[in-house]
């Protein structure tokens, strides 16, 4: 049998590709294990046999591999679970961004002024169209005028215009203290 070559740190890096530091450590947790005297059989500092030290990380290695997900440490799958988080979140960022995306309180609010709005033209249709209604007797010419109210008073629910939108939305975001900051400023507080 060929005696096993002994071989130091800095040599163990080399074949492994790893640090001297990391070489270390992986011998303090019993992975890598050091050579021995062969008087005394007390490890030797610093030194390795160089073949089963190969075969050992190897070892270690393929056990890795082989325990998949099962083996990999809860830091790991914490840090996966915020990665895909985070990615979840520049995604929305993004959609929103490009008007495909907007917030819960947002599309109530756009909602809530919409409806208002053509709730207030609806109800002031008696008093609108009362003037032009007195002298009209032909049922047909009366319900055409009414018509076109109820339809101008519908035409604003059915128009969306991002721009009024937005406007209106930074609008209440200002009324709540919750608007833009100034420009110039990066920190929201207003100049003096």
């Amino acid at each position: 049998m060929i005696p096993e070559q002994t071989v130091d740190t800095a040599d163990v890096a080399r074949f492994l590709l790893l640090s001297p530091h990391r070489v270390r450590q992986l011998a303090a947790e019993g992975i890598l294990e050091k050579a021995h005297d062969e008087k005394n059989a007390e490890p030797l500092r610093g030194r390795f046999n160089l073949l089963s030290t190969v075969n050992s990380y190897i070892r270690y290695l393929r056990s890795k591999l082989a325990g998949g997900a099962g083996s990999t440490d809860e830091y790991t799958l914490a840090r996966a679970r915020r990665m895909s988080a985070l990615a979840s979140i520049e995604e929305l960022r993004l959609k929103r961004i490009h008007g495909e995306l907007h917030h819960r309180q947002d599309v109530e609010f756009l909602l809530t002024q919409m409806i208002t709005a053509c709730k207030q033209r609806l109800l002031a249709l008696p008093s609108r169209c009362c003037h032009s209604l007195q002298a009209k007797t032909n049922p047909a010419e009366i319900a055409e005028i009414l018509k076109d109210e109820v339809e101008s008073a519908l035409r604003e629910l059915s128009e969306y215009d991002p721009a009024k939108f937005e406007a209106a939305n930074e609008e209440y975001l200002a009324s709540v203290g919750a608007g833009k900051p100034e420009a110039g400023n990066r920190n929201g507080q207003k100049a003096d």
